[in-house]
């Protein structure tokens, strides 16, 4: 019915229909002919989510939006937007009827997390949305939807340590901030990237599993077999990785001391404890020299953050 509506609207475009009911010829041929750039519209069921990559596709319209499951708009706007270029993702939604509260929160949670490494957060937010099920006795314990599935994780875990008479040490790392260093993959003039580069580990699941995995670091030693693991999988680490992990190193240091807030700005070290004491070194802020390298310059803070450390009655 579709496919006869737009033929009658687009005489001149070429449209084809995919459904799992075709014979496996006929499908294979169609998809075929859709890659190849012979059809132009295809109008198909969900089969097309299915892990098909069809780098020329740019746009695609999901009818009735409302219907599908977050993992499913997740995977069927990911169908588009595989190669170089701008890709489109439309999600109708019929006028003449109320949509549900979950699924307004399924539109507005595809919607908000559109960045890269955002399927992560999606999963958080549907098992929010969903709830997680029964995790401790007969009901579901806490106030999940309230607080937010990471740190019900968080505080749950620390409970069952309680229960089992030992404890949980949960670090939370300093919020770090530098005027140069662009935490993506391209850095205008005068700043460095610092990231995993999808050149360097194309998978986009496991390069989204790496940063997880980095993010969940505590200590340095799990740093370096982080970094030697990436090595020997991947090869050697190109320059933006490089300065993901310094960076982190930096994050782990400065952990061990009383303060939770480092930023740089026009070469002055602003560090903050969340009482609102500044650390000063004899009486000044410390200052950066803009003229080393900005690699040099993430060094010499974990220097300052080791020294800190050592001797915290200098702050």
């Amino acid at each position: 019915h579709c496919a006869a509506k737009l033929r009658m609207l687009l005489p001149e475009t070429r449209i084809a229909v995919a459904h799992g009911q075709l014979e496996e010829e006929e499908l294979s041929a169609i998809m075929e002919a859709f890659q190849e750039g012979r059809v132009d519209v295809l109008i198909c069921s969900t089969i097309i989510e299915s892990g098909l990559d069809v780098p020329n596709a740019n746009t695609i319209i999901i009818e009735r939006a409302d219907r599908f499951g977050l993992a499913e708009l997740y995977q069927l706007r990911g169908r588009v937007g595989r190669w170089k270029q701008q890709a489109y993702a439309y999600m109708l939604l019929p006028k003449d009827q109320i949509i549900g509260s979950s699924a307004r929160k399924r539109l507005a949670a595809i919607r908000r997390c559109s960045a890269f490494g955002s399927g992560f957060q999606l999963a958080l937010r549907d098992l929010e949305i969903r709830g997680a099920g029964n995790l401790l006795g007969s009901e579901q314990s806490g106030h999940l939807n309230l607080i937010g599935f990471d740190l019900y994780c968080r505080l749950l875990k620390q409970e069952i340590a309680k229960m089992q008479n030992r404890e949980e040490i949960i670090i939370t790392l300093p919020e770090v901030g530098l005027d140069f260093v662009t935490f993506g993959l391209n850095a205008p003039a005068g700043k460095i990237a610092a990231s995993l580069p999808d050149t360097y580990i194309e998978n986009d699941q496991l390069r989204i599993s790496a940063y997880r995995q980095l993010g969940e670091i505590q200590d340095l030693e799990q740093l370096k077999e982080f970094s030697e693991q990436l090595a020997d999988i991947f090869g050697k680490l190109p320059a933006e990785a490089v300065n993901l992990i310094e960076v982190a190193k930096l994050k782990i240091i400065l952990s061990r001391t009383s303060y939770r807030k480092l930023t740089v700005a026009d070469d002055l070290v602003s560090i903050s404890s969340p009482g609102g004491i500044v650390y000063r070194r004899n009486g000044a802020m410390p200052r950066l020299d803009r003229r080393d390298p900005p690699l040099l310059r993430i060094r010499q803070l974990q220097h300052l953050a080791s020294v800190i450390t050592e001797n915290p009655n200098l702050s």
